[in-house]
């Protein structure tokens, strides 16, 4: 795989993303999960209610997404 972001595949790059989440989360790096996403980003998932006790499961932007993995 190059490491190269401009050089690798969509699969390369998903790779990477499902990767890097997988360990970032095992190791609580809050800070380095929300690098993997751009500041517009929406992440909708069935434990957010769960987690934040709140109706809905969408989360819109890095502040939201922040508050759903330093909870989670």
């Amino acid at each position: 795989m190059s490491s190269d972001p401009r050089q690798q595949t969509s699969f390369e790059q998903a790779q990477f993303v499902f990767d890097e989440w997988d360990r970032r989360a095992r190791t609580v790096d809050v800070a380095g999960l929300l690098d993997l996403y751009r500041d517009d980003a929406t992440l909708e998932s069935p434990l957010v209610p769960r987690i934040l006790d709140r109706p809905g499961g969408v989360l819109r932007g890095k502040a939201e997404l922040s508050q759903f993995f330093t909870e989670g």
